[in-house]
């Protein structure tokens, strides 16, 4: 990758349940050094601090592909905030949590209008407290 920090935004979707904590540690470094100033960094995994443990068991009894083999972390929001306050503390960035139910994409079979709304009175009604997915959404802070 490019070292000019050509990117404003980049999104990693499903990876860092796969990696140690060591690993996400370096992949984020990683794309901190090619992110534009003030651009955005969007990490998506399932939420570990709700009901995930329980879908995923009900999910490896009724599915042929068993995910623990491969997964190493199982991250919440207390421990994304953990080690985010911890390991990069003396970085130029700031983070923020969001949990995702995602009960709206039942519904987007019939009206992906109605779905997102739903989706967000979802999330208004709880705060974004609990879900079943985990967005984290670095911004660097160095300024242009």
């Amino acid at each position: 990758l490019s070292k000019d920090k050509p990117f404003d935004i980049i999104t990693v979707m499903g990876l860092i349940e796969v990696l140690t904590e060591e690993e996400f540690e370096s992949e984020l470094n990683l794309l901190l050094s090619i992110l534009k100033p003030e651009g955005k960094i969007v990490f998506v995994t399932p939420n570990y601090g709700g009901a995930m443990y329980f879908l995923e068991k009900i999910s490896n009894v009724f599915n042929s592909v068993n995910y623990k083999e491969v997964k190493t972390s199982y991250y919440s929001r207390k421990k994304i905030n953990y080690l985010m306050n911890n390991n990069f503390k003396d970085f130029d960035i700031h983070f923020e949590t969001k949990c995702i139910l995602n009960f709206g994409i039942l519904l987007s079979i019939f009206s992906k209008k109605y779905a997102i709304k739903l989706e967000n009175k979802i999330e208004n009604l709880f705060s974004n407290f609990f879900g079943f997915l985990l967005v984290l959404e670095i911004t660097n802070t160095t300024k242009k």
